[in-house]
């Protein structure tokens, strides 16, 4: 039982942190203040390729920091209630300009987005496969 109290590595049930010159990464962009579908289909992804997922909301003079904080905890409750084991770190703020993925922990493996973000997107030529995925209006 003190061993059970004292937290046996074998026990842990927070995932380890990030080594930062790790490799890929899957990225899901939170553009939405329920992007649940983007954000399971992102952390499936992380989970099936054994990577971190790292969740990104882009600055937006439109939006409230409390409620960007808002949607990235949604999101964050998302990813962590079905895959409780999965490495998420999370990006607040970054411009939605060519580079962003700079600000990242790994290269961008794949790029999981809705169809708001992809349409922005129309005509950049990112260096990443970008996946989109319908939300629920």
């Amino acid at each position: 039982d003190s061993a059970r109290s004292q937290g046996h590595p074998a026990e842990r049930t927070i995932p380890r942190q990030r080594d930062r010159h790790r490799g890929g990464v899957v990225v899901v962009v939170v553009a939405s203040d329920h992007p649940v579908n983007t954000v399971l289909a992102g952390a499936k992804l992380a989970s099936d390729r054994e990577q971190p997922l790292d969740l990104v909301m882009f600055s937006d003079p439109d939006r409230s920091l409390s409620r960007s904080f808002a949607a990235v905890d949604n999101a964050l409750t998302v990813a962590r209630t079905a895959f409780p084991r999965l490495e998420v770190m999370v990006h607040l703020g970054l411009a939605d300009a060519p580079g962003w993925e700079q600000a990242l922990g790994g290269s961008p493996s794949e790029v999981v987005t809705d169809a708001t973000v992809a349409a922005r997107w129309a005509g950049r030529h990112d260096d990443f496969p970008v996946l989109v995925i319908e939300e629920p209006r």
